[in-house]
């Protein structure tokens, strides 16, 4: 058993009996468990390219069945891993056809871990290690019914975690450990052990309550990462042994007032408000899990305190219940908690799909959560299951198409084509029904602004021919400026630039006649406009439209703050830049970056206009350094930053900025597609072998524009052309990279329309 504790720093105590508890086997032996780490991974690698078999690896569950191992399909995707995940809710996490569903998400989540355990990535690998617990109920964790795939996770946890002294996650991965085939006496005697040590360090610790808070928050954590019937119990205890101390102060007081006295309570001034959460706090340990039963049992545990708790248990009581009133209360009492405590929310509605499978109100209640945690394809799937089983609920149509809207108004899923495709399609198909059950009731959106977010939607995704009929779509029940403006831009970024004049001329008319449009948004369709006539015939022609853009900037100036004083500022330098007005256009990106330093957007947007506009190597670089400084700034927008700054220097035969060759060389070291881009950038890779190692659309049209920009570089500006062309052809109209390769071919290719014969397509006729 751990020893007494000593004086030692609590934090520098805890990691000392952590690597105590480790072992002589682990201690400083981190070679060596490299070694076994990288083992484990290939065994790993090869078991989750296809159907994770039982086999697959030294350590077995004991809960699986090779039976239910044949019928793992692989998931490749996170779309498709949310679409198993839901299929999991509705046939029950114990049922028959859970297993290989089970199956199929932990090892695409194990899969994911790979590079993640290989990069050190300890919160993220801790992510995934808590998203395939979670995969299981209390009762399959508690037994060891979760498959082995969690077993190199777990390991990882073990080793990192000890070192880091981190409790609860050293906890997690022990009691995983222990189920699998491997050393679990060990494991279990350390997970005892550690268990108790932590109980001992913490009793020394300030008050009783500091010690058993102390204790709870290490259980909570524990319980969130790997919720065992075992661990939900010691929360649910530690928060009963927290409430009766608290009681028994009271009594022995006799005056509850004097709980907040610096004689009594110096350090425990929140111990009232406890009192009040707890019957709540300690239900809410097995509701987020869907056990109502040990809710309920728990609770009536706890010492009586007043009406709330009476209530509480009744309710809990009448929710447990599986016939037509119970699953009423369920429901009642889950739309109660949904602001407040939406875990609750969600694990109550969770549970009662395999209860309740015809009953819309859960399907409802899962679409209403995922709304507000803004994940647009569980809601838009959560809604139309709903739906689906009350088709004759106008409201409920109502209400999934206007939270839809506003998510998909949000900007989710820029660049995801999978989701982006299936939610538009999903409510499209809504909007229809919609229409076409209740025609005489107009829906609470209108369809005309359904239909631009639609195409918005499909503009995004590459898809310019279905977003242009949508856009269509949207004008012909509202010719308004917004969707004259997005076709407008659609037909520009095509090099349709007749057509795009057409649009963008309409939309600015139609806004100088709407007083209700600020000056702002008037400016931008001014200056859209001014773009497409700078792009076909030339500045000068542009001259004046830029200019009246800018005084219309000016208007707008004092009614905006923070990100739209930062766009404000972009916008004025952009223009004062095309109108070779260099002093005023510097004075603007400064502004910019002073409105909002910790926003990345004006930063992307003055790097990616520097790169094809005015060649400024030296403001570039100023930019870059001040996005570095003030921004935390992502690895894959370190790497598309320095490459535009890195370009820009390389094509005009100026020095590259100090120290990025050496970042990008750092970051071609990662995994991911944008690690690919900084090798290419550092000669690591070839341009070709770049270009082949593009697997969508969007990394197709990066790699071809950055193979071009070395092109240029290397003088051969037919092969640059025809690589920009490509980019054009993939329709990745919201990409930088799409509209820098437009900008590109203009210089290019003068008047010529490179970028409309690239793209290949013409307005027809229906």
């Amino acid at each position: 058993m751990p020893s007494a504790p000593t004086r030692q720093h609590p934090r520098a105590q805890r990691a000392s009996r952590l690597a105590n508890i480790r072992g002589g086997h682990v201690a400083g032996r981190r070679a060596r468990s490299l070694r076994l780490l990288r083992g484990s991974l290939k065994l790993l690698c090869l078991c989750s390219a296809g159907a994770v078999a039982v086999g697959c690896g030294a350590r077995q569950a004991t809960g699986t069945t090779g039976h239910h191992a044949r019928k793992a399909e692989t998931i490749q995707s996170e779309g498709a891993a949310r679409k198993a995940q839901r299929m999991l809710w509705k046939v029950g996490l114990e049922s028959a056809e859970a297993s290989a569903l089970q199956r199929s998400l932990s090892a695409y989540y194990t899969a994911l871990a790979i590079p993640l355990i290989a990069n050190d990535d300890y919160d993220a690998v801790a992510a995934l290690f808590r998203r395939t617990t979670r995969l299981y109920s209390p009762a399959q964790l508690e037994r060891g019914a979760f498959t082995s795939a969690l077993g190199p996770l777990a390991d990882y946890l073990y080793e990192y975690g000890s070192r880091r002294g981190d409790e609860a996650r050293v906890l997690s991965a022990l009691f995983v450990r222990a189920r699998l085939a491997e050393r679990p006496e060990a494991d279990r005697t350390a997970y005892a052990e550690l268990l108790a040590w932590g109980e001992e360090v913490r009793a020394t610790l300030g008050s009783e309550v500091d010690s058993l808070s102390g204790r709870l928050d290490v259980a909570t954590e524990h319980s969130n990462l790997l919720p065992a019937e075992s661990v939900l119990q010691q929360v649910a205890a530690l928060m009963q042994a927290r409430r009766t101390h608290i009681l028994q102060l009271i009594k022995d007081t006799k005056d509850a007032t004097k709980l907040a006295s610096p004689d009594l309570f110096r350090q425990n001034r929140s111990a009232l408000p406890l009192l009040a959460r707890a019957p709540l706090d300690v239900a809410a340990v097995f509701m987020e899990h869907g056990d109502m039963q040990s809710a309920v049992e728990e609770v009536r545990k706890l010492e009586a305190s007043g009406p709330a708790q009476g209530r509480l248990v009744a309710a809990l009581v009448t929710a447990s219940q599986t016939d037509d009133k119970g699953l009423a209360a369920r429901f009642e009492l889950a739309t109660a908690l949904s602001e407040q405590r939406p875990e609750l929310t969600l694990g109550l509605c969770r549970s009662a799909l395999p209860i309740a499978p015809l009953d819309p109100r859960f399907r409802l209640c899962l679409a209403r959560v995922a709304s507000l945690e803004q994940r647009l394809d569980d809601a838009s799937a959560w809604y139309r299951d709903a739906v689906d089983l009350a088709p004759d609920n106008r409201e409920l149509y109502d209400e999934a198409l206007e939270r839809l809207a506003v998510l998909v108004q949000q900007g989710l899923f820029d660049t995801d084509s999978e989701q982006a495709r299936g939610v538009a399609s999903i409510t499209e198909a809504l909007l229809k029904e919609r229409i076409g059950g209740w025609p005489d009731i107009p829906p609470t959106v209108a369809p005309a602004a359904l239909y631009l977010l639609f195409g918005m939607l499909d503009m995004n995704a590459g898809d310019v021919v279905q977003a242009r009929e949508r856009f269509e779509l949207s004008l012909a029940e509202s010719p308004t400026p917004d969707v004259l403006l997005q076709l407008g831009l659609l037909e520009a970024r095509l090099g349709n630039f007749k057509s795009s004049t057409e649009h963008l001329s309409a939309a600015v008319k139609l806004a100088e006649q709407d007083p209700a449009l600020s000056p702002g948004k008037r400016a931008e369709f001014v200056e859209q406009l001014a773009d497409i006539q700078r792009r076909s015939t030339g500045i000068e022609s542009a001259r004046a439209t830029y200019e009246h853009a800018l005084s219309l900037w000016s208007e707008a100036g004092d009614e905006l703050t923070g990100p739209g004083l930062a766009m404000f500022h972009v916008r004025r330098g952009i223009i004062f830049d095309r109108l070779a007005n260099t002093t005023s256009a510097r004075r603007e990106f400064q502004s910019a970056m002073d409105a909002a330093p910790g926003w990345r957007e004006p930063y992307a947007s003055l790097l990616a206009h520097l790169l094809v506009s005015s060649g400024d190597v030296q403001l570039a670089s100023y930019v870059f350094r001040q996005a570095n400084r003030k921004l935390t700034l992502e690895p894959e927008w370190k790497v598309y930053f320095g490459l535009w700054v890195q370009n820009l220097a390389q094509m005009r035969n100026e020095s590259v900025p100090k120290g990025l060759d050496d970042m990008l060389k750092e970051l071609a070291k990662g995994p991911g597609w944008w690690a690919k881009l900084a090798g290419f950038s550092t000669g690591m890779l070839q341009g070709d072998a770049l270009i082949s190692a593009a697997n969508t659309r969007g990394e197709k049209a990066e790699a071809c524009f950055y193979v071009a920009l070395a092109k240029l570089q290397d003088g051969q500006s037919s092969a640059a052309s025809a690589l920009l062309k490509k980019v054009i052809e993939t329709n990745m109209v919201s990409y930088y990279e799409f509209v820098m390769a437009g900008e590109l071919l203009d210089k290019l290719h003068p008047g010529s329309g490179a970028a409309d014969k690239a793209a290949g397509l013409r307005r027809t006729s229906r």
